[in-house]
């Protein structure tokens, strides 16, 4: 008669409670959780925004300003007269009286831009005009072979964007790893007619100075240029296991994607980082969460049990005692007392 049932009241009840216990935990436990993540992805992602918001204010200061000299390059009267000028030398390298030309306006930039460390100009056919201190003209004639330059694809681009600058996150003339390269069409002022092409070497560094040095849990921030990814810091892909553009991308939604269109045409700045770090505090929470459920499980199913009791011990004495004066027994206790 006192053995736990589920047939029993007591047994019934129990399972009641607990089972009310439970869904009311388990409904706020998952509450929180969602809560804690979305909150938590909300603030991290106002974090992102003010960090990229930061990161365009430089990049507007250091990076666009070569987009600049590439524009008074193209405006200096005398470019557009040498370069309008027919070249009467030997050899790839322009002849000495535009060379000079050219020298004076390159220096300039060269050596009051910290980062750019090369300048190459090129006529329509070919003859060009570079400042690029360590490098030796057979080098610089081995980089600059035109007939190679106008069949790449980065050269028909170039001549796609009708007139705009270019960021190329690698080296288009040659193989260094810490250099980009800025590559404009030079037009005539008044006309649309193509005279030349203007290739900037900048030090991949002002970049590592644009863009977050050191990123951490995972993020990666990526710098892109007419939907072309210029640089990017913190991917690695035997660390993600999936392409930079896939993770971009984001069709699995596994990524926290944070934009930024720059305030300068044709840059956007983005932010990415796996959601399953932007959820990790709310991951400890959940644990905390499922703690404390088990513990309150474990102490339901005593109360449960307890209170089970303390309802259904007076009814089964009752049964006992009607029982008892089904069999002539006249004599029985009740919680009150005894009664005769």
């Amino acid at each position: 008669m006192n053995k736990f049932h589920f047939r029993t009241i007591r047994g019934r009840m129990t399972v009641s409670f607990v089972a009310v216990f439970l869904i009311i935990i388990a409904f706020m436990g998952c509450s929180i959780y969602i809560f804690t993540g979305r909150l938590l992805e909300k603030k991290n992602e106002q974090s992102y925004i003010k960090i990229l918001d930061a990161t365009d204010e430089v990049l507007n200061d250091k990076v666009t300003s070569y987009a600049g000299v590439s524009r008074m390059i193209l405006g200096d009267e005398k470019v557009q007269k040498i370069l309008q000028t027919k070249d009467s030398g030997v050899g790839r390298i322009m002849e000495p009286s535009r060379w000079y030309g050219l020298e004076a306006i390159g220096s300039t930039y060269i050596y009051n831009l910290q980062d750019l460390v090369g300048i190459y100009i090129f006529d329509n056919d070919g003859k060009f005009y570079y400042q690029e201190p360590g490098k030796t003209s057979s080098e610089a004639e081995l980089d600059a072979d035109y007939e190679k330059i106008s069949s790449a694809d980065w050269y028909h681009q170039a001549e796609e964007a009708a007139g705009k600058e270019i960021m190329y996150g690698y080296d288009v003339l040659g193989n260094s790893e810490n250099i980009i390269s800025c590559v404009k069409i030079l037009n005539k002022l008044n006309t649309s007619d193509k005279i030349g092409l203007l290739i900037l070497q900048i030090n991949k560094n002002t970049m590592r100075n644009v863009i977050g040095q050191f990123p951490t849990d995972g993020d990666i921030y990526v710098l892109k240029n007419q939907e072309r990814i210029v640089y990017q810091n913190g991917y690695q892909e035997k660390l993600f296991q999936e392409k930079l553009e896939e993770i971009l991308k984001n069709s699995e939604n596994k990524y926290l994607i944070t934009t930024l269109e720059s305030a300068q045409d044709d840059w956007t700045l983005i932010h990415a980082v796996p959601r399953n770090s932007v959820f990790r505090e709310a991951g400890q929470m959940r644990t905390i969460i499922l703690i404390v459920a088990v513990a309150a499980v474990i102490f339901t199913v005593i109360l449960c049990v307890t209170e089970a009791r303390m309802i259904t011990k007076p009814l089964l004495k009752l049964k006992e005692d009607i029982a008892r004066v089904g069999r002539g027994k006249r004599s029985f206790t009740i919680l009150t007392g005894m009664m005769r």
